[in-house]
Parts: C-alpha cells; structure tokens; sequence
C-alpha cells in the first residue's frame, strides 16, 4: 500500500458493532474487535464504541473473559431532547463512566465521549457544562441545518471540544446532503476544530443504502475533501463536487501524496488533515476492507 493511502487511512475506523445495521450482542461486538485489532486490518481499527448505558455489560463481559488486551473506548451519551434532560443525562454519564473504569482497572481505557446537542437554543450552557468531561477527547454532534455554522464558531471559542457530524442511519432523512457535509468540513477546517463522523460511510466511494434508499457518503470523498480544505482553499461548491464523485479513475495515491482531478495534497497536508479529522464511527471493518481490496487500493493492482 502506498504511503498517502496509508496515512489517509491510519486508524481512521472506531469500531461500533453495537450500534445498527449491525446491533451485535456485547461479547460478540467485543470478540470481533478484539480479532480486528490483533489481525491484519489492525492498521485501520482504533477505538470500541459503547453506549454509556451499556457500560456496565461491557465491564461484565470483559471479567469473563480470561484475557483482554487493553483497549481504548469512546462512550456515546445519552440522547436529550431539551436541556434538562442533557443535564440530567451528562450525570448519569459521568457516574456510570467513572464506574466503568473502577471496575476494569487496567483492562480498558477511556478515552473519548460524545453526545448529540439537543438544539442550538442552549448551546452556550451545554459547552459549559461539558467541562466536566475534559479528561477525554469529546466531540459534541452538531445537528444538521440552521445553526450548524454558528454552533462551529461556539465550538472554536472553547479551543477543544470538537464536533461530530452523523452521515447516516436507518431513515432516509439520516443522510445529510453534500452540501450539508461541505459546510461541515468546511467550517471545521477554517476554524481548527477537531471532528468526528459516524454511521452511512461503510464504502469508499458513495453509493445507495439498500435498506431505506439513502445516498450514502463514500469515506474517501470525505476523506480527500477533508484534506482538500488542508491543502487549498477550496469553496464548499468544490467540496461538493468532491463529494458527489464516484469514479476512482479520477484519484491518485503515491508515497508523496495523492491528488483528485489534478489537485494535489502531500503526504504532509494528509498527516495534518488526520490530525483534526480524528475518526469515523463505522459498525463494520470488514466491508471497507473488502472493499479497498476489491479496488486494488490495499493490493496496488487497481484495475
């Protein structure tokens, strides 16, 4: 595999076997992870995802088990919809998380938390109050539509928190549209603010959803439109374009750098992309690897 590929690519996949389409029991999702980050793909895996209600599972399974190999964890929140629910949610987070990791000891770290922001109506309070979780990366969900802009420049001013952009789900209306996307990858990189994404980008290049006929988002769109923002300035009109294309044909990976329709990105400017950009929540490993492979992407025979 060439070096840019490499970089682009490094740990990019949190696993979340947990979550839908795939909803996997606790020791199964736990099993498969554990094979993913001992296997061959272990270059692409980097965190488990796990409900922070279902924390106390995870810890059960993991004091059956006769060895486990340390492992990070990012604990996704208890889903609010006003501002006393997200207090009285961020509580029980805390304590159960703080239990969490009195129980495992060693076994697990914790090491990101994220949750989905109500509404913009009280989002000044909600950055505050999430100084309680400063111990972790955390990335707060910014919903998408009218705000999105503005929640970006509140989530600056804080100069940590970062910010997560769901692409994806089981409903049709999950998938945020490209120019949806391009604003977010745009306001994130012109502001410096670190980002997640999670849920519809199992495959490289965009695509259909079987399931509800939702437009998937490729990861390598998102990926190389990312580091676009790095190294050019790109108008969100381009970023869309970025988006919206299918054909591999018009992509280059080499040790220095890759390139899209004649833009260029060194291997420097990707490195600096995945140091913002720090993940994607995906319930599969297995589908981007056969996919990359079936590219000729991870062989270096593409067809």
């Amino acid at each position: 595999m060439v070096a840019s590929l490499r970089s682009l690519l490094e740990g990019v996949f949190d696993y979340a076997g947990l979550f839908p389409p795939a909803k996997l029991d606790m020791s199964v999702a736990l099993d498969k992870y554990i094979r993913h980050i001992q296997g061959k793909e272990e270059w692409i895996v980097s965190r488990f995802v796990c409900p922070a209600a279902s924390l106390a599972e995870l810890a059960n399974v993991i004091d059956r088990r006769e060895s486990t190999p340390e492992f990070p964890v990012t604990v996704i929140g208890h889903a609010s919809t006003n501002y006393d629910e997200w207090l009285e949610a961020l509580e029980q987070d805390a304590e159960t998380m703080t239990s969490f990791m009195e129980s495992v000891g060693d076994a697990a770290s914790l090491e990101a938390f994220e949750v989905r922001l109500p509404s913009y109506t009280n989002m000044e309070l909600c950055l505050k109050d999430l100084n309680a979780f400063s111990e972790v990366d955390v990335f707060l969900e910014l919903p998408w539509g009218d705000g999105l802009e503005d929640g970006f420049a509140a989530l600056a001013q804080t100069e940590w928190i970062g910010a997560k952009g769901r692409c994806g789900g089981l409903d049709r209306a999950s998938f945020p549209e490209p120019d949806s996307l391009a604003c977010f990858l745009h306001s994130a990189f012109a502001l410096d603010v670190p980002i997640k994404l999670t849920a519809g980008l199992h495959h490289p290049l965009p695509g259909i959803d079987e399931m509800n006929g939702g437009r998937m988002h490729g990861f390598l769109n998102v990926l190389t439109a990312a580091s676009l923002c790095v190294s050019g300035d790109m108008s969100r009109k381009e970023l869309v374009e970025v988006l919206r294309d299918g054909s591999l044909d018009h992509w280059t990976f080499t040790d220095k750098g890759m390139g899209w329709r004649g833009h260029k990105v060194s291997i420097d400017e990707v490195e600096e992309m995945r140091d913002l950009c720090l993940g994607i929540g995906s319930c599969s490993i297995d589908e981007p690897i056969v996919d990359l492979t079936h590219l000729g992407l991870l062989t270096g025979d593409r067809p």
